[in-house]
C-alpha cells in the first residue's frame, strides 16, 4: 500500500475512472481538493500552490509543476490513450457532454467548448487556434513536463520519459485489463477494478470516423512526442503483466 500519491490526470483518457479507483486507497482527509481544472484557473493560481501542501492524494488535470511544488517524492502516476483517439474523444466530450448556457460560451475561458459545438471535426482537428491547439497538441507531453494548460514548452522528450519510467503504475486506456492485472500486484490488491466513468455516447463516438485523412495527418504531427510516450507507456506495460517465462 502507498502511504502517498500524485496523479496526473490526462483529459480524456479514462482519467475519471482511474481517479474513482486511486480516492479508495486514502481516507477523505488525506485527499487533496482540486487545485486547478482548465488554463483559466492555472492562469490565477501563478505558479502559488503553497496552501495545498500536506495531502495524502493529489489527483486532477494537473501537471509537473504543481508535483514539483507540493508533491515531489511522492509516487507519481498517470493514464495514457492513443493521442488522436484521446482528441477525438475531447472534441464529442466538449460538442455532446459539456452543458454551459450562452453567456459562459462567450467568455475565453470556454473558447474550445464553443467551437467544438460550431466546428466540424475537421475543422476543429486543423484548426490554430490556442484555445484549442492548448488541448490537440502534445498535451500529455506539455502536461508531464511542466503544465498541460500552457503552451510553453518547459522539458524534453527525454525528461517526460525519466519521469514515467519512475512511476509505479500507470493506466493505458486501449488495455485495462493489463493495466488493472499490474494494478493489483502494485497497490497489493487493493484495486481490483476501474469503474467506466465520464463516457461518451456510442452515438457521439460514431463520429471518430468521420475525421478526413488530412485531419487525422495534422493531429499525427502535432502530437509525435505524445504518440512517443504513449508507445514508450504500452511497452513498459507489456513488459510488466508479461510473465518472465514468456519473455524469454
Amino acid at each position: 500500500m502507498v502511504d502517498r500519491l500524485f496523479f496526473l490526470h490526462n483529459p480524456k483518457a479514462g482519467g475519471t475512472s482511474v481517479m474513482s479507483a486511486l480516492r479508495k486507497l486514502f481516507d477523505y482527509q488525506h485527499q487533496c481538493p482540486r487545485i486547478e481544472d482548465d488554463a483559466f484557473e492555472h492562469a490565477i493560481h501563478r505558479g502559488r500552490y503553497g496552501a495545498y501542501r500536506g495531502y495524502r492524494f493529489y489527483g486532477g488535470h494537473y501537471g509537473r509543476d504543481i508535483y514539483r511544488a507540493i508533491g515531489a517524492g511522492a509516487p507519481c502516476v498517470t493514464n495514457f490513450r492513443q493521442p488522436v483517439e484521446r482528441i477525438l474523444s475531447l472534441y464529442r466530450y466538449f460538442r455532446h457532454s459539456v452543458d454551459l448556457d450562452a453567456a459562459q460560451l462567450a467568455t475565453p475561458r470556454y473558447a474550445a467548448v464553443r467551437l467544438a459545438k460550431t466546428l466540424s471535426l475537421d475543422d476543429f482537428a486543423t484548426c490554430d487556434e490556442p484555445a484549442i491547439t492548448l488541448h490537440t497538441a502534445d498535451h500529455h507531453f506539455r502536461q508531464l513536463t511542466g503544465s498541460g494548460w500552457s503552451p510553453t514548452v518547459e522539458g524534453s522528450l527525454t525528461d517526460a520519459i525519466a519521469l514515467i519510467d519512475t512511476m509505479p503504475w500507470f493506466f493505458v486506456c486501449e488495455t485495462p485489463q493489463a493495466s488493472m492485472l499490474w494494478a493489483r500486484r502494485v497497490f497489493g490488491g487493493a484495486i481490483d477494478t476501474v469503474p467506466r466513468l465520464n463516457e461518451t455516447g456510442a452515438t457521439a463516438q460514431a463520429a471518430a470516423a468521420d475525421l478526413g485523412s488530412r485531419a487525422r495527418t495534422v493531429l499525427e504531427e502535432r502530437n509525435q512526442r505524445d504518440q512517443t510516450l504513449y508507445q514508450h507507456a504500452v511497452g513498459l506495460l507489456f513488459r510488466a503483466t508479461t510473465p518472465i517465462a514468456r519473455r524469454a
